[in-house]
């Protein structure tokens, strides 16, 4: 369990509320994980000759949405090229939608959008 996980299952625990969905966890985690790694860029060298040197987030984003389609049949990496693409921006709007909605669903309150 992540951290923001931890925090927001403790919040929910303490006020005797039922937990959020694990799989939609899951999904915020990688979603905090690819604004960290925009956000925080650390260079990284990855060949495709190397199976074992494919991008962690490729791993675990791959699937979740529809690659970007300026990159469909090139060579390119998955991580930054494919992925940063309008199904990226959908499944990321739609993760932090559900997961707010589900929080302040356990709480009783209605988001104000």
């Amino acid at each position: 369990m992540s951290l923001i996980s931890a925090k927001y299952m403790e919040f929910l625990n303490v006020l005797g509320k039922e937990k959020i969905d694990h799989q939609l966890f899951e999904d915020i985690r990688l979603l905090i994980q690819l604004r960290n790694r925009l956000v925080h860029y650390k260079p990284e060298w990855v060949t495709s000759e190397d199976p074992g040197s494919i991008y962690d987030v490729e791993k675990e984003l791959r699937g979740k949405f529809d690659e970007s389609k300026l990159y469909l049949g090139t060579g390119n990496p998955f991580y930054p090229d494919k992925c940063l693409g309008s199904g990226c921006a959908e499944w990321s709007y739609q993760t932090a939608k559900a997961f707010v909605d589900q929080f302040y669903n356990k709480l009783g309150i209605r988001p104000l959008y």
